[in-house]
């Protein structure tokens, strides 16, 4: 564990307390991040002599060695547990082969663990759990999806185990409700192009873009299908919020006559045949993975009237058949390890302090976000969800029941 010396607290005027010190020293902050996941906050005032500042150091080091004793002693009991269960299930939407390889690494860090694991979309992971609970039957330990508005419904009807991991302490509020889910991921979602058919500076820069310059765009531009994807219902809540009173965004969307797909990867093969010149709810780890990792000649824009970012909670559910295994499993997945490999493998952003940006990729806290993106009512956002996919059905022309998903279907 390193802690900061006396010295390098420094004053507005550039001295350290050992120089000159003050009457009180307020908001004294010591965030650790190491194996032990020690992050404490102390608050105090302390008093000007130097034996007093030297006693609240040594109270602060002893207060913080018992609490990271505490934490150990908490942590070997629920991996003592964990061996009496040995399994994992996993429901989730995220890649098969990135699924696997976390599996993969966990049971290598956890031998006495053996995982199994549910690969689907999003919606689907939701109504298979929704069975098991209806039948008192739940087999899944952990959920992970990118339907975000099922996380909220389902903390509501208790349906997630409370587990404050040590790992919460380095998210921003906004990426987890503490204690019942986390991201995992963050998904952006931006327009992407092909670089064969549009040069940069003529891709559109902003989502009205798209509206204002229909003509050039007019068939041929794909959306996503918010009855299949909760990317695609993010965005759609998120534009209809920033734009849709104002300038009925949505609505002058369907005069260009957009092809609806509910696949991401099928908007990205549409796009490198040529069939489209835009998607316009492509997913920002799909554009990374096209450009950087297969050098492929597709493009994307972060538009600058903000960017929806789509977190992806994972949780451990109220009934899980093994739950020691499920904490150990919430631990990894969301520490410095899980986070910095998961990234890489996906491509879609951590909202985890600390994990370094991929390549290629404008950086986490970069990201164009609008004031209305950043004030979103999550229980609205949870509760409109039914009365907008009837819109959008409405407004594209769509089936109003809409078929269920696959088990290839997207994000």
């Amino acid at each position: 564990m390193h802690i900061a010396p006396a010295s390098c607290l420094r004053h507005r005027n550039g001295q350290s307390p050992r120089d000159n010190p003050p009457c009180f020293i307020k908001r004294m902050l010591l965030s650790v991040e190491d194996s032990s996941h020690l992050n404490l906050i102390y608050t105090t005032e302390i008093r000007r002599t130097s034996m007093n500042y030297r006693w609240w150091i040594i109270g602060f080091i002893l207060i913080g060695g018992i609490w990271q004793g505490g934490y150990a002693q908490d942590h070997q009991a629920i991996i003592e547990a964990a061996k009496q269960e040995g399994k994992l299930v996993w429901y989730t939407s995220s890649p098969k082969d990135a699924s696997q390889r976390m599996l993969y690494e966990f049971e290598e860090k956890y031998p006495f663990i053996q995982t199994e694991l549910y690969r689907t979309g999003s919606l689907s992971v939701k109504e298979k759990f929704l069975e098991e609970v209806e039948a008192g039957d739940v087999k899944v330990d952990v959920l992970h999806t990118a339907e975000f508005a099922m996380f909220l419904e389902f903390r509501d009807k208790d349906y997630l185990m409370y587990y404050n991991s040590p790992e919460y302490a380095y998210f921003p509020p906004g990426e987890k409700d503490t204690g019942y889910w986390c991201s995992l991921r963050t998904i952006s979602i931006c327009i992407a192009y092909p670089t064969q058919e549009i040069a940069s500076e003529d891709a559109p820069k902003r989502w009205l873009d798209l509206i204002e310059d229909g003509e050039r765009w007019k068939g041929k531009i794909a959306i996503g299908d918010i009855s299949k994807a909760g990317t695609a219902y993010a965005q759609y809540y998120y534009l209809r919020n920033l734009y849709g009173e104002e300038y009925q965004f949505w609505e002058k969307i369907a005069e260009l006559n957009p092809i609806v797909v509910g696949k991401a990867g099928d908007r990205v093969k549409m796009l490198l045949s040529g069939k489209i010149l835009l998607d316009a709810t492509s997913l920002g780890y799909n554009v990374w993975d096209q450009t950087i990792k297969k050098g492929e000649g597709l493009r994307g824009v972060w538009p600058e009237d903000g960017v929806p970012m789509q977190p992806c909670p994972i949780a451990i559910t109220a009934q899980a058949p093994h739950p020691n295994c499920a904490k150990l499993f919430m631990d990894y997945m969301l520490s410095l390890e899980g986070q910095t490999l998961f990234q890489a493998i996906v491509g879609a952003y951590s909202a985890r302090k600390s994990v370094p940006s991929l390549d290629g990729k404008i950086p986490y806290d970069k990201v164009p976000q609008s004031d209305k993106m950043k004030q979103i009512d999550w229980k609205d956002y949870a509760q409109k969800y039914d009365e907008y996919v009837i819109e959008f059905n409405q407004i594209f022309g769509l089936e109003s029941d809409p078929a269920s998903d696959s088990n290839d279907d997207p994000q």
